[in-house]
């Protein structure tokens, strides 16, 4: 449970400096409180434990503007004991509620469609918040089961050693490491899909070494995703989806859990099929991004501080390409990983697929 002694505010702002809109930000913090419970855990200040648990959140207030108005929130989540882990979320972590009420702007005439706009938030003491509230008796009663954190034995400077950087690396953000062959299957079933989307299920495990909190993910196979509802940019996962995935794990009996998905961004080949860009030989373009929907599919069904997304972007002008996305401060954003079993020599710009 998360308490915050603070109500918030989201202010749209024009360039100009005009307010357009002061609305009350009602703040999901699930994500952010299992961002920070999850990197209190590699750091070894609380146990590997994933469990809601009691939180508060504080307002960090804005260098430049002062209070009201603040950069960021201060998370701090507790243990069983007196352990307790904290971290900084930027303002940015509610910058889909900002993304909603402009729509409502647009919807009203008051904003243009595409027009750019600022957003503050501020936060002013919450007086209801302070009161305690009773509680009416239930006649049954609920208790969180702790979920320990399915941890395997592993050496992590062996796998760096072994591993070839891809992509851009930000210092906290836990270690992942994907097979080469991994990779070169999901690339071909993304091709063998032509415009359409498809998709799979990342599995592996997630390792601890000895003398070290530090945690890393170690993606072991991908499962095709079968029995999906597909289109040029959907993706639609069925429960006979899951049910063949959970088998197909138990058939391997490798101990191994839901690392993340992956799914296929191919809808430009048939977009840039008349592309004058195309044809000079000027295009760039590339898919390699995360949709509003795909992160809500994210959301939903890859909560955990360790989840990841695996896009992959095929298209006739910039070719084949990778981007990884997973949680960072409760948000789902863009980060590097390593590539195992890689041949050292080849690019890591360019996947190249098995024979």
């Amino acid at each position: 449970m998360s308490h915050s002694a603070y109500r918030y505010t989201l202010e749209l702002i024009t360039d100009g400096g005009q307010i357009l809109e002061r609305v009350v930000a009602d703040i999901d913090w699930d994500s952010a409180i299992e961002s920070t419970r999850f990197t209190g855990i590699r750091r070894g200040k609380l146990p590997p434990v994933m469990t809601t648990g009691r939180s508060i959140v504080q307002p960090v207030w804005h260098p430049k503007y002062k209070p009201p108005y603040l950069s960021g929130f201060r998370m701090t989540v507790f243990g069983d004991d007196s352990d307790e882990a904290s971290a900084e979320i930027p303002s940015s972590y509610i910058e889909e509620l900002a993304r909603r009420a402009s729509a409502r702007l647009v919807e009203r005439g008051v904003l243009k469609a595409d027009s750019w706009f600022h957003y503050l938030v501020s936060a002013v003491p919450d007086a209801t918040a302070l009161e305690a509230k009773p509680v009416e008796a239930l006649p049954f009663s609920v208790e969180e089961v702790p979920q320990p954190l399915p941890l395997h034995a592993g050496c992590l400077r062996d796998l760096l050693g072994n591993g070839v950087r891809f992509g851009a690396m930000t210092a906290g953000d836990m270690p992942v490491f994907i097979p080469q062959g991994v990779l070169n299957e999901a690339s071909e079933l993304t091709r063998q899909a032509g415009a359409n989307e498809t998709g799979g299920i990342l599995i592996g495990h997630l390792l601890r070494g000895p003398g070290s909190p530090e945690i890393f993910a170690e993606i072991t196979a991908q499962i095709p995703a079968k029995h999906t509802r597909a289109g040029l940019t959907q993706l639609t996962f069925t429960a006979d989806t899951w049910a063949a995935v959970q088998e197909a794990i138990t058939l391997r009996g490798q101990d191994e859990i839901h690392l993340g998905w992956w799914h296929s961004h191919s809808y430009l080949k048939e977009l840039c099929r008349d592309c004058e860009k195309r044809t000079d030989g000027t295009c760039t373009a590339n898919a390699s991004f995360m949709s509003v929907e795909d992160v809500a599919l994210h959301r939903t069904c890859f909560p955990r501080a360790f989840s990841l997304a695996l896009v992959i972007s095929d298209s006739p002008c910039s070719g084949l390409g990778w981007e990884l996305f997973g949680w960072r401060y409760g948000m789902v954003v863009p980060r590097g990983f390593h590539i195992t079993e890689a041949l050292r020599f080849a690019s890591t710009s360019v996947p190249a697929l098995s024979a």
